[in-house]
């Protein structure tokens, strides 16, 4: 059996238990940094030596491939490979080459966030009624995704309720971040109505009229918004606030470490950012928090 062909029952195995983004994301690992010659290579022909090299180069920055991948990208990719191997020896037999060698948690995700300063900066840089700027808030205030927020439909804004419903997601169709679609999520989770701020919502109340039901908020020439023009609009808004420029997903996290502080409970904060369980929740966020015990104890009542 292939690396490839074993990647795939382990991705549709997998793909059984999780959301259809997460699903996209385990297949675009393999699809854009494992080359031909080792897709195709048979697992049991793999040398462990040859793929703890090719470990460390990724984890240094260039895939096998020779493309340069991030450092935390790095690792989800190669606890997914560790994961496909680990089927392959549980299921069929066959050598893991990666048997004993494990990735840390502790770096697989970047947890970074704004600053109390700063959030008031980047409320007071809004101009009424901008829509990329209200989308950027909307992250800000509610945990949203970037590809639920260019997937939202003005029919996904109840004003007066003062909600956003999120029923959809722009995923990669092409694995490469340059076609988009829009889907139904497959893990119900996702499927979630988040309260937003009322001066959020009366803005958003006075310019509904103005568009059609399907209309995207974020509406692009394809009809819906593309993630990379969204991160510019965010990149030049926080130039332009004067902000120290972060990755846009620093949003979602100062959401969620900001609800940590204030003692929101897990399951809470975990079914407002559409975790498929606790358990995701607990990795990528209540594990970063400081374990200093001078510092717990210096802030303990405060």
């Amino acid at each position: 059996m292939t690396f490839s062909q074993l990647f795939d029952k382990w991705h549709e195995e997998k793909s059984k238990s999780i959301g259809e983004v997460t699903s996209r994301l385990y297949r675009s690992y393999f699809d854009k940094y494992i080359p031909n010659d080792l897709a195709s290579r048979a697992v049991n022909d793999f040398d462990h030596d040859e793929w703890l090299e090719a470990e460390n180069e990724m984890l240094s920055g260039k895939a096998p491939n020779g493309a340069k991948v991030p450092k935390t990208t790095a690792r989800q990719a190669l606890t997914a490979y560790h994961a496909a191997f680990r089927y392959g020896r549980e299921k069929f037999g066959l050598y893991d080459p990666a048997e004993g060698e494990q990735i840390s948690s502790k770096d697989m995700y970047s947890v970074t966030v704004f600053n109390r300063r700063e959030i008031n900066t980047m409320i007071k840089a809004v101009k009424p009624y901008e829509i990329f700027h209200l989308c950027i808030m909307l992250c800000l205030f509610t945990g949203v995704e970037v590809g639920e927020i260019c997937a939202a439909q003005w029919k996904d804004i109840d004003t007066e309720n003062k909600l956003i419903k999120i029923r959809r997601v722009l995923v990669s169709e092409d694995g490469k971040n340059k076609t988009f679609i829009v889907i139904e999520p497959k893990n119900k989770k996702v499927i979630r109505d988040l309260p937003i701020p009322t001066w959020i919502a009366e803005q958003l109340e006075i310019m509904k009229p103005m568009h059609n039901d399907e209309d995207f908020l974020l509406a692009g020439p394809g009809g819906n918004a593309h993630p990379a023009n969204f991160r510019a609009r965010y990149a030049a808004f926080l130039k332009t606030a004067g902000v120290e420029k972060r990755m846009i997903t620093a949003l979602r996290h100062t959401f969620a470490m900001t609800c940590i502080k204030k003692n929101v409970d897990i399951k809470t904060l975990s079914e407002m950012l559409g975790h498929s369980s606790t358990s995701v929740t607990t990795r990528m966020y209540y594990g970063k928090q400081s374990k200093n015990k001078r510092d717990i104890i210096e802030k303990l009542y405060e």
